[in-house]
């Protein structure tokens, strides 16, 4: 990453250290013409704007998809590469990619468009950085239509714009079919290595499966399976096919090597959680936690998202009877898990949630279902506890902060997964993540600890690279860390013989 992309410190992950390649947002399709809706967060300047005129959309019909859509930019300088929502792949210039060039036709990507989430891509991790692989999720339905299918992927060489014919996962479940939601994990641990989480459907007795494929440089390998969390049911009525419709996941709160991954669930819905190791690509399975919203088929849970520091879970119901749509939030640190209302919408269906790189999380609370408006909010306080009839809503929440007209939409986008990559240092130092060093507590508060036998000059940097303070330790040295604000920072620990980093959430 950073022979090609320049030398610019960053921890890269998708949520907790996002660096460029989530400043571009594309979402939606147009219900008459090519509109759709776009936000552009630039350099993390307020407000946060529509795309300039200049670099908008201007293919996105009514035949394209109206969920999630993959992004794909470069994660240093922000500039777009290429998007799609599973049926057609649009270049930076907003030109259709041909898969084939052999036939005349535009074939489609092989995803089903009305899935959740259609389409995850990771970049390969070697140098020179020319293939994108992109699973492609079959699954999905909306109002009367339905489909169920597989997870197959495609190799994409973005220096030819040539697309691999569409291949099956590898192992034993290659052709079995999988509910909407999938995600792909980095490890933390090894640059080379991310992990595909996957979800089956429901079939042969087999009601609470879940699929981790491993993906290394740009070769696919089945890893393993996990049992674990509610009975999946397949759908009998014509809302939806799936019974899962989004995976998510954040290591803000845990140790190096472990993410917390979140499910929801629908038919009948559930919000639940289960630590994974993504140093070995294992579920804890013995760390699962539900929360049961009382419903059944419809209303039902839509997405969820964590927030930047990983303790607070938030969750959007798309129809809760009658014409509103609801978002919830829970606490992770409370022992049993129990929602807590944020505002009721008079909507009839909202939809995806999805955390900004401001830090902000935001949430599509109309989809344009009853008048093809898009109406978006976001909450402004993601780290904090919403108390009722204490907190006050307007400074917790921000409706209707941009309206769109003409889009359909009821998710927002998917970006680029990248591996855990440490840039800006020369190639001969020897970067570790090891337990040389014990920083506590973590997360802090007001003072942080350092234990070690070994002299470091420290920096502290935040999720746009800049460094917010430094210092140096040696032995027991406790540092007072009050003035930084509450957040997510990457430690770099230096000495003449090695460099460490490790992750610090301050709240």
């Amino acid at each position: 990453m950073k022979k090609l992309f320049g030398l610019l410190f960053v921890f890269i992950t998708m949520n907790a250290f996002s660096q460029l390649q989530d400043r571009i947002w594309i979402f939606g399709r147009a219900t008459s013409g090519s509109t759709n809706a776009t936000l552009y967060f630039g350099n993390l300047s307020n407000p946060v704007v529509t795309l300039p005129t200049a670099t908008q959309p201007n293919s996105i019909t009514t035949s394209n998809g109206f969920e999630v859509w993959s992004i794909v930019t470069n994660p240093v300088t922000g500039n777009l590469i290429f998007y799609t929502d599973g049926i057609t792949v649009f270049n930076n210039l907003h030109q259709i990619i041909d898969l084939d060039t052999s036939t005349t036709a535009i074939e489609p990507l092989g995803a089903d468009p009305s899935s959740s989430q259609p389409v995850a891509v990771a970049v390969e991790p070697k140098l020179p950085h020319e293939n994108y692989i992109l699973f492609l999720n079959g699954t999905g339905g909306y109002n009367g239509y339905s489909n169920v299918g597989l997870i197959t992927y495609r190799i994409y060489n973005i220096i030819n714009q040539s697309f691999s014919n569409i291949l099956n996962l590898p192992g034993p479940y290659s052709t079995s079919t999988v509910t909407e939601g999938m995600k792909i994990v980095p490890s933390e641990t090894d640059p080379s290595v991310m992990w595909l989480v996957t979800s089956l459907y429901p079939q042969g007795g087999i009601t609470n499966r879940y699929v981790v494929y491993k993906i290394q440089q740009n070769i696919i390998s089945y890893h393993n399976y996990f049992d674990f969390g509610p009975a999946k049911q397949s759908t009998t009525t014509n809302y939806a096919s799936s019974p899962i419709l989004n995976i998510t996941y954040s290591n803000a709160i845990d140790t190096l090597g472990v993410s917390t991954v979140g499910f929801a669930l629908q038919n009948t819905s559930r919000i639940f959680i289960c630590k994974f190791n993504n140093t070995t690509g294992d579920f804890v399975t013995n760390t699962y936690k539900e929360y049961n919203p009382g419903f059944p088929i419809v209303p039902s849970v839509y997405d969820l998202e964590f927030s930047p520091n990983g303790r607070f879970l938030y969750y959007s119901v798309y129809f809760n009877g009658g014409s509103i749509n609801t978002l919830y939030q829970l606490d992770l640190n409370d022992s049993v898990l129990t929602p807590t209302t944020i505002k009721n919408f008079s909507y009839k269906h909202g939809g995806g949630l999805q955390l900004g790189p401001d830090g902000l999380i935001y949430h599509i609370h109309d989809a344009g279902v009853v008048d093809n408006t898009v109406r978006l909010g976001r909450i402004l306080l993601p780290d904090t506890k919403f108390i009722t009839g204490t907190t006050p809503i307007s400074s917790f929440y921000q409706e209707n902060f941009m309206v769109y007209n003409n889009v359909l939409s009821f998710g927002l986008p998917e970006f680029l997964i990248n591996p855990y990559n440490i840039t800006n240092f020369s190639d001969n130092m020897n970067i570790k993540k090891d337990e040389n060093v014990v920083i506590f507590p973590n997360p802090c508060s007001g003072q942080i600890a350092f234990i070690t036998d070994q002299s470091f000059d420290v920096k502290l940097y935040d999720m746009q690279g800049r460094i917010v303070k430094q210092f140096k330790i040696y032995g027991k040295t406790s540092k007072n860390i009050s003035d930084i604000p509450n957040g997510i920072y990457t430690v770099l620990l230096k000495n003449k013989q090695q460099s460490i980093v490790k992750k610090l959430v301050i709240q």
